[in-house]
């Protein structure tokens, strides 16, 4: 988990978030003190006391360190402009497990098909409907070792 404010000084420490029996201990903690409903005494609303964790440093709230649909790609946590910088020397593209749901990665697979690229998908169903592309529809823990296995053979050679 990371800090959600992006404070220099702290937000990119990443933290071990509670274990599922240290987060069912606060809230068992919170329920046997009827804390779990915060009541605003002018609106009369009621709202169910979610636990979140802290950050130890600055009290704001911890995250994920995922993204989610309405976040998006940033240097600073995710190393875009470094994976931008990567994708530009790159003349191969393995992509493995992915519906390419996101707007990043849909830009990575299709700059890619358009220098007409190859791609090797790994993934159950495909997700590249067009192109210079391989698909491996196997788990990627069957499929990555077998692909690396002949990639070293071949290097070999």
């Amino acid at each position: 988990m990371h800090c959600s404010d992006e404070c220099e000084a702290h937000c990119r420490i990443f933290k071990k978030g509670p274990t599922l029996e240290e987060f069912e201990a606060a809230y068992a903690k919170k329920a046997s003190r009827n804390e779990m409903e915060i009541r605003d005494e002018e609106t009369g609303i009621v709202q169910n006391f979610c636990l979140v964790p802290r950050c130890t440093d600055c009290d704001a709230v911890m995250k994920p360190h995922c993204i989610f649909f309405d976040e998006y790609y940033t240097e600073h946590f995710y190393r875009r402009d470094t994976v931008d910088s990567f994708i530009k020397q790159s003349d191969c593209l393995i992509i493995v497990g992915t519906a390419l749901a996101t707007n990043f990665a849909k830009k990575i697979v299709v700059e890619h098909l358009d220098k007409e690229l190859p791609i090797i998908e790994v993934n159950l169903e495909s997700a590249i409907e067009r192109g210079n592309n391989i698909q491996v529809m196997e788990k990627s823990e069957i499929a990555l070792p077998a692909l690396f296995k002949e990639y070293y053979r071949l290097m070999k050679e």
